[in-house]
């Protein structure tokens, strides 16, 4: 879903930090943050959190989507 986001924005997932691969770019003029934790299903939440804490992000800037 994420792969399929980034590439129909032309954003590149090419940046490896805090257990997840990412992308920066802009979506209708905002900039945005997508990121693909590589850890375990249950612990995104490490990958997650670290990025927000490197990025200084307060979690109002932060949106999840999990696929079941």
């Amino acid at each position: 879903m994420t792969d399929t986001f980034a590439e129909a924005q032309g954003i590149e997932m090419n940046t490896l930090n805090c257990k997840a691969i990412f992308g920066q770019g802009f979506v209708g003029g905002a900039p945005v943050f997508l990121a693909k934790p590589q850890t375990y299903i249950n612990l995104n939440g490490e990958a997650t959190r670290s990025l927000v804490s490197y990025y200084k992000l307060s979690l109002n800037q932060v949106i999840v989507f999990m696929m079941t």
